[in-house]
């Protein structure tokens, strides 16, 4: 199968389109979400002082990578792109990394605060640089991505289930890569080596399709309110 198979078109026109703001207002916003996703990024890997292959193997620095990918996509797309008319597949592209953004970082940060947060030790956060990075890397950025979720007119077309399932199998193998390499698990929840490993892949599919259907009501609702909003200023 070609990878292009993976990779939705979608129209540049759809990328400058907001529910409630302008378009320099939407550009701005994008080239702060960019450079805070890269910032994000390079601060926690520079903080915790891991390897940059055992960082990018965890759930949040994806969720993070993909967040850049989009911003930067979107502010090209908004700028250059319109000039060159680069074609609807970096448009596609852009949509399929806040696709994915949305749900590695959501599910990334609900697992985090409900099941690893707690079992931090007292006084694990008392370093304000520790909690400082903590946040960004499940919480601050993907409130960012949220906001571009109900501000933007995001297209939820079932061509970006594919890719997004196609990136969660990538991380699963990348994941148990790691955990065999080193012999020693990123998460003690998936070890891949009992079943627990295997009823937890099951769940983060069925968590991510529902991400995807969640975000899909979200981004209509918000559409309609931007378009209620519109039509109401129109007959002031």
């Amino acid at each position: 199968m070609s990878p292009r198979l993976l990779i939705p078109r979608v129209a540049q026109e759809r990328m400058v389109l907001s529910n409630f703001v302008g378009r320099n207002t939407l550009l701005f916003f994008r080239a702060f979400g960019a450079l805070f996703s890269i910032f994000s990024i390079l601060f926690n890997l520079k903080l915790w002082g891991d390897s940059f292959g055992w960082s990018m193997a965890h759930f949040s620095y994806w969720g993070l990578t993909f967040s850049a990918i989009f911003f930067i996509l979107a502010v090209y797309e908004m700028t250059i792109g319109k000039k060159t008319k680069s074609g609807s597949w970096i448009s596609g592209i852009a949509f399929t990394s806040l696709h994915c953004a949305l749900c590695f970082g959501f599910l990334s940060a609900f697992v985090f605060w409900l099941a690893i947060y707690p079992t931090r030790p007292i006084g694990f956060y008392s370093d304000p640089l520790r909690l400082i990075g903590t946040l960004l890397l499940h919480g601050v950025v993907y409130v960012i991505v949220g906001v571009e979720l109900i501000i933007g007119q995001v297209p939820f077309d079932p061509a970006f289930k594919p890719p997004l399932i196609a990136s969660g199998v990538i991380y699963a193998i990348q994941n148990f890569l790691v955990v065999i390499s080193v012999n020693q698990p990123l998460y003690n929840v998936l070890t891949w080596r009992d079943y627990r490993s295997a009823i937890l892949v099951v769940v983060a599919y069925v968590a991510f399709m529902g991400q995807f259907h969640c975000g899909k009501l979200i981004a209509s609702l918000a559409r309609s309110i931007g378009s209620a909003l519109n039509l109401s200023l129109i007959h002031i």
